[in-house]
């Protein structure tokens, strides 16, 4: 698919330049198709596409996004790679989904109850498909999905069945705390030294202390982010473990730490300020 052209002026706003040569309209209404087949090394998660990804058709296709070049650096795949490789790479046992199928502007624009739905069904398909790692390509993502905000980065003492968990910042050059390719690379390297001890049958001698990283002091901020991307103290309508299909859980603990006092289930969920950071544009 040919690269966005940019006009001068974007619908209702003309002071704004538009990104794409369609209207925003028509993006709004495209989506992505998974790429998932049973028994994948990896399956990279994504919450929503974006605008860019829509455009073009295939994840991770916003400029400037740190995900392909990180992809190659690293050693994942041995190939220099672009957005267009995105549905090749099932060849290479690399899989993509995202936890909402619909196209926003902006995470924020997603009602909790897409949220809770979408995740409930990512962990059906992970289930169904059994690849041997879930990789969330976001800190907020793993928020959103698991229900806790005290987590380490990489892998995750949490495993979906027999899949292991591995959670990396945001591949958006839009990350607050990890805005470089550069700052991510640890956490690719990381990710390349478990499937390969995986593929080496060798998980169980894994040096665990390779692949988990302490979060950056001051990330699990209490600040949350609403609509039009007001910072905020107050962390009305978030979502329990059990609504994002937890059913193990036992209990109702939010993701983030107050209680949810709303019951209009299709209003904005309030999400963190790693939502701010999409990892598709």
């Amino acid at each position: 698919m040919a690269g966005p052209s940019y006009s001068s002026t974007s619908a209702g706003n003309p002071s704004k330049r538009a990104r794409f040569d369609v209207d925003e309209s028509i993006l709004l209404e495209r989506r992505l198709k998974d790429s998932l087949k049973p028994g994948l090394d990896c399956v990279i998660i994504g919450i929503n596409p974006g605008l860019s990804s829509a455009y073009h058709g295939h994840n991770y296709a916003g400029h400037g996004n740190h995900f392909w070049k990180c992809l190659h650096a690293s050693g994942i795949i041995n190939f220099k790679a672009t957005y267009q490789d995105d549905d090749r790479l099932i060849e290479y046992g690399i899989g993509f989904t995202n936890i909402v199928e619909r196209t926003t502007r902006g995470s924020a624009d997603l009602s909790k109850n897409e949220i809770k739905e979408g995740a409930i069904m990512l962990r059906r398909k992970l289930a169904l498909y059994k690849p041997k790692v879930a990789v969330f390509n976001g800190i907020g993502i793993y928020e959103v999905f698991s229900g806790t905000k005290n987590f380490p980065l990489g892998l995750q003492s949490e495993t979906l069945d027999q899949t292991l968990v591995f959670v990396m910042p945001s591949s958006s050059p839009r990350s607050s705390a990890y805005p470089t390719a550069q700052a991510k690379m640890p956490f690719y390297l990381a990710l390349k030294q478990l499937l390969d001890s995986i593929k080496a049958d060798e998980f169980n001698q894994l040096d665990k202390s390779k692949v988990i990283f302490p979060p950056k002091v001051g990330n699990n901020s209490n600040s949350f982010i609403s609509r039009d991307g007001a910072a905020s103290s107050k962390q009305n309508n978030v979502l329990t473990r059990k609504d994002v299909g937890d059913h193990e859980s036992d209990t109702d603990q939010p993701i983030g730490s107050h209680n949810d006092t709303s019951d209009t289930s299709e209003s904005t969920v309030v999400l963190s300020r790693y939502f701010l950071d999409t990892s598709d544009d």
